[in-house]
């Protein structure tokens, strides 16, 4: 699973390599993550004190253009739709948590391709694993870089899962 975004912006620069579309790409951001639509149910975590509170009114991640825009719906499961370049990756132009309070961080995305289709990366949010479908020298490329934990895989084998 890509949880760690460096991890998967190291994925992405090798994969950048391997499309002619780098700065037109779909992301999907799964609608169930509960900072993005924001509320008085978000709990706010202060690792320094191990407090946890319900804080101030966490404000929605974007407009409510955003969150009534576009969406991939796929069975169980429906996702905000980006659009944009590879840098892009965990901003999409989210408003602070609060006022004042930067959002800290951005749920990876569930789903990453390029708008020419080269390759695409499905990392849903349940499973410990991301899947990536590329040509084989991309996925080689991959396999290479030792800061990824990647191996080769076929879909006809049964994915691997959490007890």
């Amino acid at each position: 699973s890509f949880n760690d975004e460096p991890v998967l912006r190291v994925a992405l620069t090798t994969l950048a390599r391997h499309t002619r579309t780098p700065d037109d790409c779909y992301f999907c951001l799964w609608e169930g993550w509960g900072d993005i639509n924001g509320g008085d149910q978000v709990c706010i975590a202060d690792f320094r004190t191990g407090r946890v509170s319900g804080g101030p009114l966490v404000a929605p991640a974007f407009a409510p253009s955003v969150l009534q825009g576009p969406k991939v719906v796929i069975p169980s499961r429906a996702y905000y739709l980006f659009r944009g370049p590879i840098s892009d990756l965990g901003d999409w132009g989210a408003a602070d948590e609060w006022p004042g309070q930067p959002r800290r961080h951005m749920p990876p995305p569930a789903f990453i391709w390029p708008a020419d289709h080269a390759w695409c990366i499905a990392d849903d949010v349940d499973p410990h694993w991301a899947g990536i479908g590329a040509s084989p020298p991309a996925i080689d490329e991959l396999l290479a870089d030792p800061r990824l934990d990647i191996v080769r895989d076929h879909p006809s084998r049964e994915q691997p899962y959490h007890l």
